[in-house]
């Protein structure tokens, strides 16, 4: 930290933001590390993100509670595409010059507050003056599945059924109308406020054949589920509708771009075996998020997008470069 920032003062009060240790947390925030119970019986899930201001997010846009909030969403979201239950959230924060103290202690509630509507809390974390004058906020999150119930985004099979829920694209057509400065309040919560979609996960163990949260676009993340597989999807059961394309158009983009480019939307994306269709209406019904049927995995490695004449053709490969 840069000399003139009271760095004890401010890990105090990122502490006090955190909120009490949650479940299996043995030892948490206060010491040179955490120590965790998990669960007997239960497998162990991990992973890690990184937003960072001018690229993931406009601090125009949003305030510093946001940022946090969004941020902890964010990384939980690839916890609810394995099935996981959130369990604790480890925090870096690499803060400009500019940032205040006050700024980065509501981020760091921000945080904390995502964290807990996921069933996690913060176990602990970091805090460092930023190289440059931009804010990166690290977060490594840790969930636990019962053991072997994860979910793989790799285990697709052909026949099975390709699903999404949400509606792809509209935190994307958000990022561009809140830009343009004519977001309608649903679109720019799109894209301020994503969900992570714990429950809808855990819903699908014995479920899902395999899963993927959408955070680079619906095309480029369905590849990656798919492996060296492919799918034939369906516009009709994709179509946003006309008010969306009629927004999308009033910004310059093509409304099945953003479907399937867009990204930002923290969706699932995921397969199952068709003879398990019900059972995925009724777990989403259960949760009560929406879900449709998009699709069908085939041998054939590609996307093909099928049009409501019946017409059929390739779906380019557009989507988030994280290069």
């Amino acid at each position: 930290m840069e000399q003139n920032r009271d760095e004890f003062g401010l890990i105090a009060a990122l502490t006090r933001a955190s909120g009490p240790p949650g479940r299996g947390v043995v030892l948490g925030i206060g010491d040179d590390a955490a120590v965790l119970r998990p669960p007997a019986g239960r497998d162990l899930v991990a992973s890690t993100d990184c937003q960072v201001a001018g690229v993931h997010f406009d601090r125009r846009w949003l305030p510093a509670a946001a940022v946090g909030e969004r941020a902890a969403h964010v990384a939980l979201s690839d916890l609810a595409a394995m099935a996981a239950d959130p369990w604790v959230v480890f925090v870096s924060l690499s803060l400009p010059a500019a940032q205040t103290d006050a700024d980065a202690v509501a981020v760091q509630r921000g945080i904390a507050r995502g964290a807990r509507a996921c069933g996690a809390s913060i176990a602990g974390g970091n805090v460092s003056a930023a190289g440059s004058d931009v804010l990166a906020i690290h977060l490594t999150v840790l969930g636990t599945v019962p053991r072997g119930q994860a979910v793989s985004r790799a285990t697709a099979r052909v026949g099975d059924r390709v699903f999404v829920s949400g509606m792809p694209g509209r935190a994307a057509l958000g990022r561009h109308t809140i830009a343009a400065g004519h977001a309608t309040p649903a679109d720019a919560r799109a894209f301020r406020r994503p969900r992570a979609r714990v429950e809808l996960g855990r819903a699908l163990r014995g479920i899902a054949s395999a899963m993927v949260d959408v955070s680079d676009g619906l095309g480029r993340d369905l590849r990656h589920l798919l492996g060296d597989r492919g799918a034939t999807l369906e516009w009709a059961r994709l179509d946003p509708g006309r008010a969306f394309a009629a927004r999308a158009a009033a910004v310059g983009h093509d409304p099945r771009a953003l479907v399937f480019g867009g990204g930002d939307d923290y969706e699932l994306c995921f397969t199952a075996p068709a003879r398990l269709e019900a059972r995925v209406d009724a777990a989403a019904k259960r949760v009560g998020v929406r879900v449709r049927r998009i699709g069908t995995v085939v041998a054939e490695n590609a996307l093909t997008l099928r049009e409501r004449d019946g017409a059929a053709g390739p779906i380019e490969p557009i989507g988030y470069s994280h290069r």
